[in-house]
């Protein structure tokens, strides 16, 4: 029987991120996930490249630029 099917039935605990680690700059924060397309994908990471940045303090950018112009509380990529 493969693995999978093995643990069909038992019961799964939810991962801690206090067992495993976990780098300081994503201590105390959580992921946000967008599908996007992948020419999407593609062009933000041409961009970042381009422009020697990288893509986490685009969206972060983004993301806040967006929170101002509804005006809402921006949050800093680095607190």
């Amino acid at each position: 029987m493969p693995p999978a099917a093995a643990d069909a039935g038992k019961a799964r605990t939810p991962r801690s991120t206090t067992e495993g680690y976990r780098p300081p700059s994503r201590q105390g924060k959580r992921a946000a996930v967008a599908w996007l397309e992948p020419e999407a994908i593609k062009q933000l990471n041409i961009y970042a490249i381009q422009h020697d940045r990288n893509v986490q303090d685009l969206l972060v950018e983004a993301i806040n630029d967006w929170f101002a112009r509804e005006g809402l509380p921006r949050f800093d990529a680095e607190r």
